[in-house]
């Protein structure tokens, strides 16, 4: 080489901004908060409050209507059997015959539903389609018309007892206008009353 050529070397320098530096905008600092200023503001704590009360009602509500719901579920189950039973022993004495060797024992004789008081059930819940007609008079016939038939009893004993004091009855009807026994047409209305608890 004529010349004494080197090859040079460039070193390119950084500039890195100083801490200060990075705090700088616009001609002032950042303002940051200060470490001691650490925790709720007033705004949060009451709206954290306010959804607790929420979440808790709602839970307790929920328990109590779970809490109540199976005695009530109970009891119109145990009805609801209790009217289907009486229903279907009811259906004995309807497709009874009125001639023949057992004739005597049809109305007026002793075609009598056991349990069956024949009366006007008694305070409380007596329902008010058996106080509505009188009394058919002891060892009545199960189907006579125009009375109430107290059969209370038939009902299960944690019905019947405190606190619920159920009471059923039923009351008949004929359909047919005849007049004529052969063509008797009963039609049945059974109904249950009872207390239901408020918990």
């Amino acid at each position: 080489m004529a010349n004494d050529e080197r090859p040079t070397a460039r070193s390119a320098s950084v500039v890195r901004a100083s801490p200060r530096s990075q705090r700088l905008w616009k001609g002032g600092s950042v303002p940051s908060r200060p470490h001691s200023a650490a925790g709720f503001t007033l705004t949060e704590v009451v709206i954290s409050i306010l959804l607790t009360g929420i979440i808790v009602t709602g839970t307790f509500s929920a328990v109590l209507v779970a809490k109540k719901t199976p005695q009530i579920s109970t009891n119109r189950i145990s009805a609801a059997l209790a009217e289907r039973q009486m229903l279907e022993t009811l259906q004995n004495y309807q497709t009874a015959s009125y001639q023949g060797s057992d004739a005597g024992s049809g109305p007026g004789g002793s075609w009598h539903l056991p349990g069956d008081r024949c009366s006007v059930c008694a305070a409380p819940n007596c329902p008010d389609i058996c106080e509505a007609v009188g009394a058919c008079g002891a060892g009545c016939y199960a189907l006579q018309t125009g009375c109430s038939h107290d059969v209370s009893d038939l009902l299960p004993q944690f019905m019947k007892d405190s606190p619920y004091f159920a009471k059923m009855c039923y009351t008949v009807s004929n359909l047919d206008n005849t007049g004529a026994q052969e063509n008797f047409r009963p039609q049945v209305t059974v109904k249950i009353q009872w207390t239901e608890v408020q918990e």
